[in-house]
């Protein structure tokens, strides 16, 4: 089972970087999202050390331990495949004057009952505001202070980020929401 920890705010910040973007509703906002599938077929097995030899398309090898958490690992064969679905989404909105401050943090998980194969899913978001600090559009960059008084530097590669810096300035609230799903699931081998 995958275990999400804290506000990564460097992860928060991807609104101004990489992923596939879906565009601005409004000339005051900005989102981002994505999502990605993977699959690796079980090599090996070994049920004492709870470690498992994953084989990518490609044919490299990857050892993961499965932790205590998860459960029915003794019904994982070689040649049985494990998928991981991976999705985030990224939000900032530029708040108005005057408006609060917050931090919330929600986080929920799921794992195989008794007697399936073993799978997890996951789901964390988080929604925080952030002061900005700073703009260099020449460098496409925003320094921003998270609630938390911790200071970052970000800059936007993608079009999409560069449009919306534009309309920052020292002093701006922005509310930045980030949401991350994973799913791990092991199918039979055929």
């Amino acid at each position: 089972m995958i275990r999400f920890t804290g506000i990564r705010m460097a992860v928060l910040a991807a609104l101004l970087t990489g992923m596939g973007s879906v565009g601005a509703s409004e000339l005051k906002t900005h989102k981002i999202e994505g999502a990605r599938e993977v699959s690796a077929t079980v090599d090996a097995v070994d049920q004492k050390t709870r470690i498992i030899i994953l084989k990518n398309a490609e044919g490299d090898l990857t050892a993961v331990q499965a932790g205590p958490e998860v459960r029915n690992l003794a019904q994982v064969k070689k040649g049985d495949v494990v998928k991981i679905q991976y999705y985030e989404a990224f939000a900032a909105e530029i708040k108005m004057a005057g408006s609060e401050k917050h931090k919330s943090v929600v986080e929920g998980a799921a794992r195989a009952k008794l007697g399936d194969k073993p799978g997890m899913k996951g789901v964390t978001e988080v929604k925080v505001t952030v002061t900005i600090d700073a703009i260099n559009l020449d460098e496409h960059a925003v320094a921003f202070t998270d609630p938390d008084g911790v200071k970052h530097l970000v800059v936007a590669e993608r079009p999409e980020g560069q449009k919306f810096i534009k309309q920052l300035k020292k002093g701006d609230l922005v509310d930045l929401t980030y949401t991350e799903a994973v799913a791990v699931s092991v199918e039979a081998a055929k």
